[in-house]
C-alpha cells in the first residue's frame, strides 16, 4: 500500500505524462487545496502564497489551478508560486532561525 506521499508523487508524475485521470485528480486536489486556502487569504491578504514542500515538485500543475480560484474568489488574490526549496524548505527555515538568532547573541551589543 502506498503513503499518501508516494499516492500524490504517482498521480503528479501519470499526470506529468500526459494521463488524462491522474491531471484531473491532481487539478481536483489543488481547487480543493485553494478553497482552503481562500479563508486565510482573504483576511490576511498577502502578496504571495508559495506551495512548499514535497508539494512543490508538482509545480504548474498545482499553482495553475490554484492561481485561477484565488483570482475567482479573493478580493487581492496574491500570486501563486511554487517553492525551489523542494521537501528541505522546512529544514532549511529551521536552520536559518538558529542562524539568526545565533547572530543576535553573538552580535548585538548589549542595551
Amino acid at each position: 500500500m502506498r503513503s499518501s506521499r508516494q499516492s500524490a508523487e504517482f498521480a503528479i508524475s501519470r499526470a506529468r505524462d500526459g494521463d488524462e485521470r491522474a491531471g484531473q485528480a491532481v487539478r481536483d486536489f489543488a481547487r480543493g487545496l485553494a478553497s482552503g486556502l481562500i479563508p486565510v487569504v482573504n483576511p490576511l491578504d498577502p502578496e504571495m502564497v508559495v506551495i512548499g514542500g514535497s508539494l512543490s515538485s508538482a509545480g504548474d500543475l498545482l499553482v495553475d489551478p490554484i492561481q485561477e480560484l484565488l483570482d475567482e474568489y479573493c478580493l487581492y488574490p496574491p500570486k501563486v508560486t511554487a517553492s525551489g526549496l523542494g521537501s528541505e524548505c522546512i529544514m532549511l527555515g529551521a536552520v536559518r532561525l538558529a542562524l539568526n538568532h545565533a547572530d543576535r547573541l553573538l552580535f548585538t551589543p548589549p542595551a
